[in-house]
């Protein structure tokens, strides 16, 4: 029941993107390219019945490191400039990444689209920040969210 569900609710949302031959793959993943360049991925792990969103959001420079690790610790406290997605570092420390999760329990096809603009709408703002090493201070990481929070309440 869990893997039809879905399955149908991809379906739904390739149509509802104009990519009809968008479907998860053998394990259980498909990943949609944006304009911007992102690639964001949704992968439904049967085992705890989650849909997982990701995206890598960039190589943190070097020279920058502790600044960009500051950020990222700083959007994620109470998810305040995520709303309830988790910024991290890929195991290395060299690449940022972006993820989510809902249970599957929870999809609709309004529900997933709402999901997967709002990952879409911070994806792109730390990428943006992260591609801007020139302004990771303090006020570069927004304390105002870019989409209504209460759409998601």
């Amino acid at each position: 029941m869990s893997q039809r569900h879905i399955d149908l609710l991809i379906a739904e949302l390739a149509t509802e993107l104009g990519l009809p031959g968008m479907r998860l793959d053998e394990s259980g993943s498909v990943a949609i390219a944006t304009e911007n360049g992102l690639k964001i991925v949704l992968n439904y792990v049967d085992e705890d019945d989650l849909l997982i969103l990701y995206t890598d959001l960039g190589r943190i420079p070097d020279s920058r490191r502790e600044e960009f690790y500051a950020a990222l610790l700083k959007g994620n406290f109470g998810w305040q400039t995520t709303r309830g997605t988790t910024l991290s570092t890929m195991p290395g420390g060299r690449r940022a990444v972006l993820q989510s999760q809902v249970p599957r329990a929870q999809l609709n096809l309004p529900t997933l689209s709402a999901c997967l603009d709002h990952f879409f709408q911070w994806a792109s703002l730390w990428q943006a920040i992260l591609s801007d090493a020139e302004t990771v201070a303090d006020d570069a990481v927004p304390v105002e969210t870019p989409v209504d929070p209460m759409a998601f309440v």
